[in-house]
């Protein structure tokens, strides 16, 4: 199990490759219902999001906003068990056949968020966050992927991460 020390670690394509290596069919979660397939694919479903071919309504009442982004800002991770007001608790079915097909969509996805993030000026909206800036789109994903990589143990779990 791989120990992540600083989030932007976890943007680093031959990071980011290593840990997804070492995800199986068969990894079971600590929490939640996914399957590991579920969570390439919900990664990549939300990576369509941060790299701009999708587009979201803002979510969050807009006196919550200054919160969420401190948040977002903070050094704190997801909750386990979060369920997502964008996601809800109903497991959606599967898109791909298998978790390699997944993986696949993952891998493009995550390539146009490169591409796409690339540029210092984009902003997106995001639901829960309102409008995000390159940095903290960036900060987002990474988030997000420490969430579910730590909820799969492809990281190992911290309480202090930068």
């Amino acid at each position: 199990m791989r120990t992540i020390t600083d989030l932007d670690d976890l943007l680093e394509s031959t990071t980011l490759t290593s840990i997804l290596d070492t995800l199986l069919p068969t990894t079971l979660p600590l929490w939640g219902r996914m399957s590991a397939q579920h969570m390439l694919e919900h990664l990549a479903g939300t990576l369509q999001y941060c790299n701009g071919k999708k587009t979201a309504s803002l979510v969050t009442p807009p006196d919550k906003l200054p919160a969420m982004q401190r948040f977002l800002h903070s050094n704190r991770g997801f909750q386990r068990g979060f369920i997502s007001p964008i996601v809800g608790d109903i497991l959606p079915d599967l898109v791909t056949p298998n978790i390699t097909s997944a993986r696949t969509w993952f891998d493009t996805e995550w390539s146009d968020f490169l591409t796409f993030s690339a540029d210092q000026t984009i902003l997106v909206m995001h639901p829960i966050f309102g409008e995000l800036n390159r940095r903290d789109l960036l900060r987002f994903t990474a988030k997000h992927f420490r969430h579910h990589f730590q909820q799969f143990q492809l990281i190992a779990p911290d309480t202090d991460i930068a």
